[in-house]
């Protein structure tokens, strides 16, 4: 998880390394760790969530003194640190604001620089901005801390993020949709409120929303609904995705349940579905990952509801072409490149592993076989109630190859024993449940050769991922992963027998 202190973040990667003593001793590999850290000011406090807030609690004295705000805590949501470059860190504080007398939500973005102070000055005009951020200044320079901070909704890549938090503009669009929430006549908004979900700079962010509406008869309804936002309109894609799939007969048998698409909100490029009664799978992993993935109903109906997906054909959308495996290719070889900014002493080995996984993906057919598929399809997906489970998060929904879906998902469950350290007998469980009620599910024969380069894929793009977001507990496994790696790319034989072997050695 980010925000581990700095000594421990240098150990961790120095436990990693593998170097050889001939090339770079224990004192050489931890002062270059250092000096990348040391590169940019104030990284060590700034990933550190206790000590951010008590500068937050300082910085807000100063900037916001007639509020008299006292965050009582501060999350990391989101951190891409780049050794010897910069950071940028997503912080989500929740406190209390003496001046209203109630509890404040709010996120901040952090930009820190290996500039330091003088790659500041260089966007001096930008701090001329003047939407409104709900009270909290649009964006300003933490000198302390030599850190650009931008506050929520100011995004200078997604402009009409400021509209998503207007009373008055989202009342106008629940009165122009009541259609898409089932009510007819006259209803008005009587409460709204929302909650922060997740933001990604830049990128997308999702908002909850809490609605309680009343017509001239006294009748009450509540609806709990999700707003998804984008730079462009992708937002209106996804959404005819999700159109689709409701009016597909493997919606309406049960297969393929998604949570109600209600609206497509075209000035803010966003859609709006409707609460689903479940919970993340992802979040709940992070509580009880093993009592959850031991569940054989759960993987069995998650793996019956991708069979359906992938026989499935949508109607009145034209899905965009997947990438094929040599993009998937081109992502791996720059993941390589990221991997090795911060292990420049596994070059031999990541060179070694993608040359091997250049010649696996030689041996596959350009496209393969073709069909309806997510696009991103891991445990972050799917939202589960007892044993139903419901999927969501279509933005890269399209035509490709089934197996793209199917290694990916086994990657996300795989990387459970990197990520919080579950129990391997557990994962094997899993996946070994999901994998054969796939295959019952489908009529074509699993192609591992395919999944095997697919997941050789996802791996690197998780190693990266857990490497730029300082996660601790990940880093601490990854000499695991590189050993899944080499496995994989080495199998010989690609069988489901054989491809299982990976983990069970472990």
């Amino acid at each position: 998880m980010p925000g581990q202190n700095f000594s421990f973040y240098c150990a961790l990667m120095h436990q990693i390394a593998y170097i050889p003593v001939e090339t770079q001793t224990h004192g050489e590999r931890m002062d270059a760790i250092i000096d990348a850290f040391q590169k940019i000011p104030h990284l060590a406090i700034a990933i550190d969530p206790e000590q951010m807030r008590v500068q937050f609690n300082r910085y807000f004295q100063r900037e916001y003194p007639h509020r008299r705000l006292t965050p009582t805590q501060c999350q990391i949501h989101r951190l891409y640190y780049k050794p010897r470059k910069g950071c940028q860190i997503t912080y989500l504080l929740t406190g209390y604001d003496e001046g209203t007398g109630s509890i404040f939500h709010q996120w901040f973005v952090g930009k820190l620089s290996a500039g330091g102070r003088d790659s500041l000055l260089r966007v001096k005009p930008a701090l001329e901005v003047k939407s409104d951020s709900g009270g909290w200044k649009p964006l300003s320079v933490w000198h302390e801390l030599n850190m650009l901070l931008y506050a929520f909704p100011n995004d200078p890549k997604i402009p009409h993020l400021g509209k998503l938090i207007e009373p008055t503009f989202i009342k106008e669009q629940i009165r122009a949709n009541l259609r898409g929430l089932g009510l007819e006549g006259d209803w008005d908004c009587r409460h709204l409120s929302w909650d922060y979900i997740k933001y990604m700079p830049g990128k997308r962010c999702t908002l909850k929303y809490d609605v309680d509406l009343e017509n001239r008869h006294h009748e009450n309804r509540h609806f709990t609904i999700y707003n998804k936002t984008y730079q462009n309109f992708h937002s209106r894609y996804v959404y005819r995705v999700l159109k689709s799939i409701r009016n597909t007969s493997s919606f309406f048998e049960g297969k393929l349940m998604i949570p109600e698409p209600v609206a497509h909100i075209d000035p803010i490029h966003s859609f709006w579905q409707l609460g689903w009664k479940g919970e993340a799978l992802g979040q709940a992993m992070q509580k009880s990952a093993a009592s959850l993935i031991s569940e054989p109903a759960l993987m069995q109906n998650v793996a019956k509801w991708l069979a359906s997906l992938h026989q499935t054909k949508l109607v009145g959308i034209a899905l965009h072409q997947s990438p094929g495996v040599n993009a998937g290719f081109q992502h791996s070889k720059e993941d390589v490149v990221h991997i090795l900014e911060f292990l420049p002493e596994r070059s031999s080995f990541l060179t070694r592993e993608i040359e091997r996984l250049g010649l696996l993906l030689e041996k596959l057919p350009l496209r393969g076989r073709q069909t309806t598929i997510h696009g991103t399809f891991k445990i972050a997906q799917v939202l589960y109630h007892g044993d139903n489970i419901a999927v969501i998060d279509f933005d890269s929904a399209g035509v490709g190859n089934p197996h793209l879906d199917v290694a990916e998902f086994l990657a996300s469950l795989a990387y459970l024993l990197i990520s919080h350290d579950v129990a391997a007998q557990k994962l094997i469980f899993a996946m070994e449940t999901f994998l054969n009620t796939y295959q019952e599910n489908i009529p074509w024969k699993l192609n591992f050769c395919n999944i095997a380069a697919y997941f050789a894929i996802f791996l690197l793009g998780k190693i990266h991922s857990s490497l730029k977001r300082l996660e601790s507990t990940a880093i601490q496994h990854l000499p695991l992963a590189f050993e899944w790696l080499h496995h994989d790319l080495t199998l010989g034989r690609y069988t489901h027998r054989n491809f299982m072997t990976i983990f069970k050695d472990y």
